[in-house]
C-alpha cells in the first residue's frame, strides 16, 4: 500500500491539519577534495623564513635493550650483556661533565643553607647520586674543559686531579695533561716514567699509591736535607720583610722545589719593607760572620748598611 502524500495530524481540538510529506532526498556519495599542496620554500641562509617553524634535531638517545634475544647460549648471552654495558658506559661518558657542572652550581647555595659539604648537599637536595660520585664529577668539571674530559674519560681525569694534589699542584691536572708531563711514581716496566697523555687511569692510580706510600715512609736523608732547606728559606724570607712567609716543598715541572706562600697584604707591602729589611740583615750578618762582612765591604753593601 502506497503512502499518502500528506500527514494527518491534530494540533487543535476539532481541527485537522494537512501537511505535505517531504520528498526524500537521494543520497549522494561524498566528493573527495584534495588540499592544495603548498610548495616548500627553502629557508634563507640566516635562518627559517617568517612563519615557518624549523624542525628541531632529535636529541633522544636510542633505547638500549634490556631483554636479550631468545635462544642465546652462555657465550652469546655474555657478549650481549657486555655490549649493553658498553652502551650504558657510552651514555655516562657523554654526561658526567654536565652532572658535575650542575652540582657545582648548587654548592655555594648549599653552604649558605647550612650544608657543610657536598655529602650534606646531596642528601638535603635529594639529588639521587652518591656523594663520592658527585665529588668526583665536580672535581673533573672544575678541572677540565668538557671536550677534553669526554675525550679523556672520567676515571683518568679524576685520577689526574688526585695526582696533581698528591704532588703539591692541586688544580693543575689539565696543565699536566696538556703539557704531557712525566708522571712521578709511574713505571713502564723498564724503569722509565710514563707521560700524562699515554698513561691509563689504572697506571695513574698505581702511581698515586706509590707516591702516597713514599710520603708515609720514614724520611730519608735526602728528604731531611730538603725539609731543612725549606725551613731556612722560610727564615730568610721573613727576615727580608716577607711577613708570615711559609715555605713548602712542592713538585713543579717534574722537580722538587721550595714554594714561598705569602698573605696578600704582606705581598702588597714588599716594595716598601723588603729593601730596609735587606739592609738590616746585611748589617746583622756582618757582625757575626767575618767572611760575609768582607764580601759585603767588597760589594759596597756594608757601607750603605752602616
Amino acid at each position: 500500500m502506497a503512502r499518502p502524500p500528506f500527514v494527518i495530524g491534530a494540533r487543535l481540538p476539532g481541527a485537522i491539519t494537512v501537511t505535505p510529506r517531504p520528498e526524500p532526498v537521494p543520497s549522494t556519495p561524498p566528493v573527495a577534495t584534495e588540499r592544495p599542496v603548498r610548495p616548500r620554500v627553502a629557508p634563507p641562509a640566516g635562518g627559517p623564513a617568517p612563519g615557518v617553524v624549523a624542525p628541531l634535531p632529535s636529541t633522544l638517545e636510542p633505547p638500549i635493550p634490556r631483554v636479550p634475544p631468545a635462544g642465546l647460549d652462555s657465550q652469546q648471552l655474555t657478549d650481549w650483556v657486555r655490549a649493553r654495558l658498553a652502551d650504558h658506559e657510552g651514555l655516562r661518558a657523554r654526561s658526567f661533565w654536565e652532572t658535575g657542572h650542575l652540582i657545582a652550581l648548587l654548592l655555594p647555595r648549599g653552604r649558605s643553607a647550612g650544608a657543610r659539604d657536598i655529602k650534606e648537599l646531596v642528601e638535603r637536595a635529594e639529588l639521587g647520586i652518591a656523594h663520592m660520585t658527585a665529588q668526583k664529577y665536580v672535581m673533573v668539571a672544575r678541572s677540565f674543559e668538557r671536550e677534553i674530559a669526554v675525550r679523556t674519560g672520567i676515571e683518568k681525569c679524576y685520577a689526574l686531579t688526585v695526582y696533581a694534589k698528591a704532588i703539591g699542584r692541586e688544580g693543575q691536572a689539565a696543565k699536566i695533561l696538556a703539557d704531557d708531563e712525566l708522571i712521578d711514581g709511574s713505571d713502564d716496566g723498564r724503569g722509565r716514567r710514563l707521560r700524562a697523555a699515554a698513561i691509563s687511569g689504572v697506571k695513574l692510580r698505581e702511581a698515586i699509591r706509590t707516591l702516597k706510600g713514599a710520603s708515609t715512609a720514614p724520611p730519608t736523608e735526602v728528604q731531611r736535607e730538603r725539609e731543612a732547606a725549606a725551613k731556612t728559606a722560610q727564615v730568610y724570607a721573613r727576615k727580608l720583610g716577607m711577613t708570615r712567609a711559609v715555605a713548602r716543598l712542592v713538585r713543579h715541572g717534574g722537580e722538587t722545589k721550595v714554594a714561598i706562600y705569602l698573605p696578600l697584604g704582606a705581598a702588597a707591602n714588599l716594595e716598601a719593607k723588603a729593601p730596609l729589611a735587606a739592609l738590616e740583615l746585611v748589617a746583622r750578618l756582618s757582625r757575626t760572620d767575618t767572611a760575609f762582612a768582607a764580601l759585603a765591604r767588597d760589594r759596597g753593601l756594608l757601607r750603605r748598611a752602616a
